[in-house]
């Protein structure tokens, strides 16, 4: 994943696309990229550390798209005056 979203990854994708309304990359070229691979201990030590840290992120990605999605929904009713600023409850 990490390398199909580095920057090195997407130049290669880049000088190799065709088309211009729609540039693609032909997929029997993009497999010929080559990429080390490392033994499966360091994968396993590499996964234990990064793999909580990808669910915390989707966690909080969660979380703010709920944040905006109610701040969205009350900010048009506190402008209005439909919702009074002290009548939020505080989260505890």
């Amino acid at each position: 994943m990490f390398t199909v979203f580095s920057d090195h990854f997407i130049e290669f994708a880049d000088m190799i696309s065709n088309g211009t309304k729609m540039p693609r990359s032909e997929w029997s070229v993009l497999k010929k990229y080559q990429i080390i691979v490392p033994k499966d201990e360091a994968l396993e030590a590499f996964d234990s550390l990064v793999r909580p840290m990808l669910g915390k992120i989707a966690n909080l990605q969660a979380q703010i798209a709920t944040l905006r999605a109610t701040r969205d929904a009350l900010l048009p009713r506190l402008l209005s005056g439909q919702l009074v600023p002290n009548a939020i409850p505080t989260p505890v």
